[in-house]
């Protein structure tokens, strides 16, 4: 059973603590959250560049009904890089399987593959007809034109994710829909929890059952989600970053550019639990980038 991870306010302290007993210097909240930051990022990117590490990043997008003929399928805002594209074929008993649409073209200085015909899959029979390209358009969009025979069924992302830094808890009351005449009115700024989850009200509206945040039909014009701790990733996630972002802010020593000492020796160890795992600068790797399938 995967771990519960820390708050930000709890990794907060975790770092606090160990500073003491490490410096004299004291830091403030501000300064602490940015190297926790950065030591995030730093950690996805390490881990982007090691075979094993990038399971620790895997994910799967929720699934995407098939329209026939051309449409862009938007990107996952949250994704590093895609792994592959993956479509469903749908047995007699209605149990989907799912196949890969690879990415074929090994010449990346032309991206639009576009009249090309690919194959979903290796399997001629249950195949789809299609071509596609991953930069459909600057919003982060994959194009793929299926035939109209294939309508019925899915598609979905698998691909490396960059987990959503957490914030301080909020403070935040439950949703509230409110009775008719007297729905609950939300102000822009507010903060809620539904279901355990806090949501942060970006338009300031009358409560629905379409705008009930996380549930309703509509409720991403009105809400956004907002994370506490990281969420999506292995136990051990938010000790390494813990590690690296005191390394940092003690000022080990740096040997060959590479700090050196007790803290970053910790985040090392830890960063090798984590690719060992059954899970699997700050320069942010272009998300439209295909892995080449052989």
């Amino acid at each position: 059973m995967r771990t519960q991870l820390r708050t930000l306010l709890e990794m907060r302290a975790q770092v606090t603590s160990w500073l003491n007993d490490t410096v004299s210097e004291t830091f403030p909240d501000t300064k602490i959250d940015t190297q926790l930051q950065s030591a995030l990022e730093t950690l996805c990117n390490l881990l982007m560049d090691d075979n094993r590490g990038k399971r620790c990043l895997r994910k799967i997008s929720a699934e995407t009904a098939i329209v026939a003929d051309q449409k862009d399928y938007a990107i996952p805002a949250d994704c590093l890089r895609i792994d592959r594209l993956q479509y469903s074929v749908t047995d007699g008993a209605g149990v989907k399987e799912w196949y890969d649409l690879e990415y074929a073209a090994e010449n990346l200085a032309d991206r639009n593959v576009s009249g090309t015909s690919h194959l979903f899959g290796s399997n001629s029979a249950k195949g789809v007809p299609s071509s596609w390209f991953d930069d459909a358009d600057d919003n982060g969009y994959i194009r793929v034109s299926p035939t109209p025979a294939v309508a019925s069924e899915y598609l979905r992302f698998r691909y490396y994710f960059s987990p959503e830094f957490p914030i301080a808890t909020p403070t935040a009351a439950d949703w509230a829909l409110g009775t008719d005449p007297n729905f609950t009115a939300y102000t822009a700024g507010t903060y809620v929890t539904n279901d355990g989850v806090y949501y942060l009200c970006d338009t300031s509206h009358t409560a629905s059952a379409a705008t009930e945040p996380g549930t309703g039909a509509s409720w991403e014009t009105v809400w956004s989600r907002v994370y506490i701790r990281l969420e999506g990733v292995p136990a051990g996630f938010d000790t390494a970053i813990e590690y690296l972002a005191v390394s940092r802010l003690a000022g080990e020593e740096l040997e060959d550019g590479k700090p050196i000492g007790y803290f970053n020796g910790e985040f090392n160890k830890k960063y090798r639990e984590l690719v060992a795992g059954a899970a699997g600068g700050q320069v942010r790797p272009q998300r439209r980038y295909v892995n080449m399938v052989n």
